[in-house]
């Protein structure tokens, strides 16, 4: 299988249209409105991964956050989400963050279990979800 990870800014018009059916079909769970408005706040800061030419996941971040991070349910257990988590923490790397966060929901075991086996550690937040930091710095290329 053929991986690559891009900047969804560098495709073209007619992907572009296929972001949000990526963000349904990855996040079915969620308002289309939400959907929209992430690609729409944080379109210079998506990045997708494309397998064998199609698109089959994506990550949005902001800044050092990881907002959203979704593989399509049948590319799922193929290592994919890991690659995509790894692109994000190289980005945030080379933009100087030392650590990168985000949230999930305690009750998908399935996510923490993701998270905390690829060396994310929880830390305590006022918020009502997990929250979940790494370091990410110093980045060696």
């Amino acid at each position: 299988m053929k991986v690559e990870i891009v900047a969804a800014a560098s495709l073209n018009l007619g992907n572009l249209g296929n972001l949000a059916q990526l963000m349904s079909e990855c996040f079915p769970y969620l308002p289309e409105s939400r959907q929209r408005e992430a690609l729409r706040i944080h379109h210079t800061s998506t990045r997708v991964l494309k397998a064998d030419g199609l698109l089959t996941g994506i990550c949005i971040r902001f800044g050092a956050r990881l907002e959203f991070l979704g593989i399509l349910p049948a590319s799922r257990g193929q290592g994919l989400g890991t690659l995509l988590l790894q692109d994000f923490e190289a980005q945030a790397a080379l933009h100087d963050f030392k650590f990168v966060e985000l949230s999930a929901d305690p009750g998908n075991s399935r996510v923490t279990r993701f998270y905390l086996n690829r060396g994310y550690s929880t830390v305590p937040s006022d918020d009502i979800n997990l929250t979940f930091r790494k370091s990410v710095f110093p980045v060696i290329l």
